[in-house]
């Protein structure tokens, strides 16, 4: 399967990912991974917003975000892993070259502070974003579920990595069982339990066909 074919269209969901350059670690501490999804809240619409660093500093966050409720969005963000070296999405275009445009807003601020930091030159990321579509429910489901679940797939431990699937909540409210995924994504499930049975199961799937390309080749 192409990594990446056809076009973004508008309501259509996708599995989209990037890694480092040579493997390189681009997520070195909490503050970077923090830094990276402050970037995916704040940069998701068309309107400028300047400088980020400068927002900090004058401790304008949280009114930005703010006034940037009333604007359309580029994107919704349904899942997101983080872990040291690459990250997944599984977004909805939402906006006409949404997922373009919010990919290289992100990228190319979080790059700019990256390399600032540690007081690097040149390119962070393997070229232009990598993306599949999701053309049905049953893909949407699965992606999301490796995507909140990727930690497991490459054996990181889960505080050592970030996820919209670690902000699962369950709440109790008026004898209605109900739960929360980041972003919307928990329409696409009937139950928390659905949730996890289909996550789990997606996992294992996943190891088991990276043992056998793994068995193929040894």
């Amino acid at each position: 399967m192409s990594l990446r074919y056809g076009f973004l269209y508008n309501e259509g969901y996708f599995h989209v990912f990037n890694r480092s350059t040579e493997g390189i670690t681009m997520f070195c501490d909490k503050e970077d991974v923090e830094r990276f999804l402050l970037l995916v809240g704040i940069l998701n619409s068309h309107k400028r917003i300047g400088t980020i660093s400068k927002l900090i500093v004058r401790r304008k966050i949280e009114e930005t975000l703010l006034d940037l409720e009333n604007e359309p969005p580029l994107v919704e963000v349904c899942a997101y892993s983080i872990l040291n070296n690459h990250f997944h999405f599984v977004l909805k275009q939402i906006s006409d070259e949404g997922i373009s445009l919010f990919m290289n807003k992100v990228c190319g601020s979080y790059s700019q502070y990256f390399n600032r930091k540690y007081s690097r030159f040149g390119t962070l990321l393997q070229g232009r974003f990598k993306y599949i579509p999701l053309e049905n429910d049953a893909l949407v489901i699965k992606m999301a579920s490796y995507v909140n679940r990727n930690h497991e797939v490459h054996g990181v431990e889960e505080r050592l990595s970030f996820a919209s699937g670690h902000d699962l909540v369950m709440r109790q409210k008026n004898d209605d069982r109900t739960f929360k995924l980041h972003k919307n994504i928990r329409n696409f499930f009937d139950s928390l339990e659905r949730y996890q049975e289909i996550s789990q199961s997606t996992v294992e799937d996943i190891r088991k066909q990276r043992q056998k390309d793994k068995d193929l080749f040894e």
